[in-house]
């Protein structure tokens, strides 16, 4: 910030004395566009102007200008992009950088009567440091004995950084190889030789010299007649903060074109930080439906492989996120549509008509929704009283779709107006609606 000091003024009288009745001066206004800025390419740039001063008196007029001195040679930013309303005159503008590099911006303070002298604000975009991206090259077969080669060549790094490459192995049953049976191991072209027949699975992370990316799996198929096993983990699942206790795996999906009976054989990858959870907490991992019980809230990660007693097949990962019950969503309850019922009574010629028969309808809450995709409770209750003085009942109040069942009745006897009242709960909040059945007993 620049600062200015002037020299203070004074009235003299014609005998060199300081007149009583000087009138106070104001001092100009001084621009101040804060500290300098730096930012990753995405973000939103947010200008303050609320250090700069100006005389008091002539607060109503005073109007603060931004002005791009200086932008990346590619951008095509201008005073029109300094804030949502199109406006560069705003004590707080804001823009959005649409390149990496530096930008210069000017402040002036304007109070009415004078004009600032301009003060700068270095804005500097880099890009973020975001993790690389790791490719192993898609499937491969191979032969016993014969040179197999690793093509890693295709993974990146978003900030086009210098990557560091990590090879592992894992061999079917029948072989002797390890990790440290790959060539090149720490290369982008890595290779093995094969001393058995099955599927082979090579994994490959990356690192920026920063951060590891995920890992990339990859299966070596070495001539065998058997068919390889495929594993099917799921889908990924997201459970709202009312997240059951014990979160049950799916498997069900895996298959073997065989026909040959499975073997599973679950383990986790990851887990949020903070978590203690570990493949040993994963009960009956070689179940297609084994169960965990999660601690804290975040990403669960698993994986899963199959078996046919030959080969074990490639793994397949699936994800389970558990969020806070903070972030809790009211669920939305639906009664269904209103109903309006008549039954007639049977008639024969030349004799009386007789009752209308028991009638049985359906009250349906499956269009109930929860935003966070937690599991439901339902309550219905009958709150006109209509139901229970016409001798009616609801079969189970607690199911989303229930009968309710109302006596036989004379016919003539006039319309029975019913309100159901439906509430649904999560493990936090509910919902309730109503829908309104008639009926109407008629006499042919």
């Amino acid at each position: 910030m620049r600062l200015y000091f002037l020299p203070t003024l004074a009235l003299l009288a014609c005998n060199g004395e300081t007149s009583d009745d000087n009138v106070q001066q104001c001092d100009l206004p001084v621009a101040e566009a804060g500290t300098d800025i730096t930012i990753s390419m995405g973000e939103v740039v947010s200008l303050d102007a609320s250090a700069s001063t100006w005389c008091e008196r002539n607060e109503d007029t005073v109007t603060a200008q931004w002005s791009f001195v200086r932008t990346p040679s590619e951008s095509t930013l201008s005073v029109a992009d300094l804030s949502e309303n199109n406006s560069d005159l705003a004590m707080n503008a804001q823009f959005t950088p649409d390149k990496i590099g530096e930008y210069i911006l000017a402040l002036t303070i304007n109070d009415g009567t004078d004009e600032s002298v301009e003060d700068h604000v270095v804005v500097t975009v880099q890009i973020a440091d975001l993790p690389p991206t790791a490719d192993c090259g898609g499937s491969y077969v191979g032969d016993i004995g014969q040179i197999v080669g690793l093509d890693g060549s295709a993974s990146f790094d978003p900030e086009s950084s210098e990557l560091e490459y990590s090879w592992s192995l894992l061999a079917p049953g029948c072989s002797n190889l390890i990790d440290d049976s790959i060539v090149n191991q720490t290369t982008a072209n890595a290779a093995f030789v094969p001393d058995c027949d099955g599927v082979y699975i090579s994994t490959l992370m990356v690192s920026d010299g920063n951060q590891w990316s995920e890992p990339a799996i990859c299966s070596i198929d070495v001539a065998s007649s058997n068919e390889l096993p495929i594993a099917d983990a799921g889908d990924d699942q997201i459970f709202g903060g009312c997240a059951p206790d014990h979160i049950t795996l799916d498997g069900f999906g895996s298959y073997d074109l065989d026909g040959d009976v499975l073997f599973y054989e679950w383990s986790l990858l990851g887990a949020p930080n903070g978590s203690s959870v570990t493949s040993d907490d994963i009960s009956h991992p070689d179940t297609p439906n084994p169960s965990f019980s999660w601690d804290v809230v975040g990403e669960y990660r698993f994986q899963l492989q199959v078996g046919d007693g030959v080969m074990m097949s490639a793994p397949d990962l699936v994800n389970i996120e558990v969020e806070d019950i903070g972030d809790n969503a009211s669920p939305m309850a639906d009664a269904g549509e209103e109903q309006e019922l008549e039954i007639r009574a049977s008639w024969q010629p030349f004799s009386q008509s007789t009752d209308c028969p028991e009638l049985e309808f359906v009250l349906d809450a499956t269009a109930s929704t929860d935003p966070n995709g937690d599991s439901l409770t339902y309550s219905w209750t009958e709150t006109s009283g209509a139901l229970s003085s016409n001798g009616g009942v609801i079969q189970d109040s607690n199911l989303a779709i229930t009968t309710v069942t109302l006596p036989s009745r004379a016919p003539g006897t006039g319309t029975t107006n019913m309100t159901f009242e439906l509430q649904v709960s999560d493990c936090v909040d509910s919902d309730s609606k109503t829908v309104s059945i008639s009926y109407s007993c008629i006499n042919n």
